[in-house]
């Protein structure tokens, strides 16, 4: 029988105190103890993790940036649900990544006058895993960033990030 208590209403969801009863004779006492220990443990995920793009900014002012020119969506298409269904697709394209345990944080922009997903890293192998899916090239429009690249998020990019997350990351390069 698996018991949880929490005393504190905020967080009602994750208990502070953990207590296993087996009914076993051949299960010991340190055995329980350390189930208990596992269990009361928060989970530590592997992959990255998302952050709104103003604390992204605020703790990690020196990150690196990958943008994704959206090329098939108009200057007035800033809130339409094609965008919008470009930053979500990166933005599940990078949970995957999970290649380290960086921070990063994405955010639409038409600052240069048109649509612009800004992807940014707090570790560089992980932005410059995104440079290798998108074939980006290196630019210097965002000045206070390490590193910056830029690649075109067009139809034929977008099919091919899609496919490597239907297949479990394995993009086709043709």
């Amino acid at each position: 029988m698996l018991k949880a208590a929490n005393s504190d209403p905020r967080h009602s969801k994750s208990p502070r105190q953990v207590s296993i009863h087996v009914a076993h004779p051949i299960i010991d006492r340190a055995a329980t103890r350390a189930c208990e220990a596992a269990i009361a443990e928060p989970l530590r995920c592997a992959a990255m993790r998302s952050m709104s793009w103003p604390a992204f900014l605020k703790n990690y002012p020196q990150g690196h940036l990958v943008v994704a020119v959206a090329v098939d969506v108009g200057a007035d298409e800033i809130g339409s649900r094609r965008l919008r269904g470009l930053r979500d697709l990166l933005h599940r394209v990078i949970g995957r990544m999970a290649s380290s345990n960086g921070n990063f944080a994405l955010t639409v922009s038409r600052a240069a006058g048109f649509p612009e997903i800004l992807c940014g890293f707090e570790v560089q192998a992980d932005a410059d895993a995104l440079v290798v899916l998108g074939n980006a090239r290196p630019t210097e429009r965002y000045p206070g960033f390490a590193t910056q690249r830029v690649f075109d998020l067009d139809t034929a990019t977008e099919a091919a990030l899609g496919a490597g997350l239907l297949s479990d990351g394995d993009i086709d390069e043709r």
